[in-house]
């Protein structure tokens, strides 16, 4: 066990001290920090707290409703002629000012002033607010109240496992989606390092050293275990970065203050992500062992890729129809469960029985390409300098398991 966390502590530390490492890993919390502080500045300097101005030329409208809009809104001011609304907006005073003609609200049309830029949202909301409450004195309180904030919409999944409020709420549907894809992401590159790592060691012929002194097992286990901690590294870097920049940037930016994840989606993801990890390292591992260069496993590692990353292509059938037989069958497929229950979450109840059987078969599947990938990895060693065919593996795999001599079966004679 000593030398299995040697690996491990080595295979640590070799990572996250490389320059693409920590470009990569520093590289998108620094973005999205930058990418923050500049929306937080466009939001802020576009922000006009002004008020708006209006004539009224109907006499339909009461300047003394004004007291009963929203404090923390534009305030409404009310001109007696067009001259002092002008000399307003001149000197910088209002940012804009409607006319109200006297056949108003018939036509329901209005004049717009303004000085050099549009006004914002929310001088419009404001009129349009004041408005309202105008023509809707007749009505009872509870329809004003309904034509005021308008109607109580609920957005709601097909199968009705989650809901949101309208408006930019909405968004939380596609905050699993998004996450599902950077959780994956993370995953797949820490792969390709542990494809890198033995190809690497194998060209250099350090792996022979390295095989002197470790089992398969060992060296390759503690790898994969390396590796996995250089993964949820990033991983727990980047979540930070976001937890940070989402309570920092709430009081500027609307949509972050709805943003939510719910805790059981976390436990979910990393129920499936580890074993998803061990997974994609057992076949990294074996491709490593079988091909002799690095540009060869990259070739049969992007096929792989395509494979895991498959769900993605089926995003609108998991939006309508969630459920349907081609995604519970890949959500119980080893090499596409983890995409295809982490999408599926946001739009249909998983049973709980089709959990603890696609995660079942992925840890075992997960195992078992562990074990496979170090015979074919020590097979590979055995023909050190030649490509190892499928065939071949299979062949080396077959006479392992009979307990024949694997030199045999690569050619060699003892």
């Amino acid at each position: 066990m000593h030398k299995f966390w040697k690996v491990v502590q080595y295979t640590y530390l070799k990572q996250v001290k490389k320059k693409s490492f920590l470009l990569a890993t520093l590289g998108l919390p620094i973005g999205m920090v930058l990418v923050m502080v500049l929306a937080i500045y466009i939001a802020i300097s576009s922000e006009d707290t002004r008020p708006i101005g209006y004539i009224d030329q109907s006499g339909l409208l009461d300047p003394a409703l004004t007291q009963e809009l929203d404090p923390d809104a534009i305030e409404v001011l009310a001109f007696d002629s067009e001259d002092a609304a002008s000399t307003s907006l001149e000197s910088g005073a209002i940012q804009g000012y409607f006319v109200i003609p006297e056949t108003y609200p018939e036509p329901p049309e209005a004049e717009l002033y303004y000085w050099d830029a549009e006004i914002n949202g929310s001088a419009w909301g404001a009129f349009y607010d004041f408005l309202r409450l105008n023509l809707i004195g007749d009505l009872p309180p509870a329809m004003q109240e309904v034509v005021l904030d308008g109607p109580d919409l609920v957005v709601q999944s097909n199968q009705g496992q989650r809901e949101f409020r309208g408006g930019v709420e909405a968004i939380n549907f596609g905050v699993p989606l998004f996450a599902s894809f950077f959780f994956f992401m993370s995953v797949m590159s820490s792969g390709g390092y542990l494809l890198q790592a033995v190809t690497d060691e194998k060209e250099n012929r350090t792996i022979e050293i390295l095989t002197t002194s470790l089992t398969p097992e060992q060296l390759i286990g503690g790898k994969a275990i390396g590796l996995l901690g250089v993964a949820l590294t990033q991983i727990l870097l980047w979540l930070v970065t976001m937890i940070v920049i989402i309570l920092v940037g709430r009081p500027f930016l609307e949509i972050l203050e709805v943003i939510k994840m719910p805790p059981d989606y976390f436990l979910l993801v990393f129920a499936f992500l580890l074993p998803t990890f061990v997974l994609i390292a057992g076949i990294m591992t074996a491709i490593g062992g079988m091909v002799t260069e690095l540009s060869q496993g990259q070739q049969i590692s992007g096929l792989i890729n395509m494979v895991f990353m498959s769900p993605w292509f089926l995003i609108t059938v998991i939006m309508s129809n969630p459920s349907s037989p081609i995604l519970t069958t890949l959500s119980v497929i080893p090499f596409t469960s983890f995409m295809a229950i982490t999408m599926r979450y946001s739009f249909a109840v998983i049973p709980f029985g089709q959990l603890a059987l696609s995660w079942g078969l992925l840890t075992l599947t997960a195992i078992l390409s562990v074990w496979l990938s170090a015979r074919i990895f020590r097979l590979g060693m055995l023909r050190y300098g030649q490509r190892l065919g499928l065939r071949d593996a299979l062949r080396g795999l077959q006479a392992s398991s009979n307990g024949l001599e694997i030199e045999s079966v690569s050619g060699r004679k003892n």
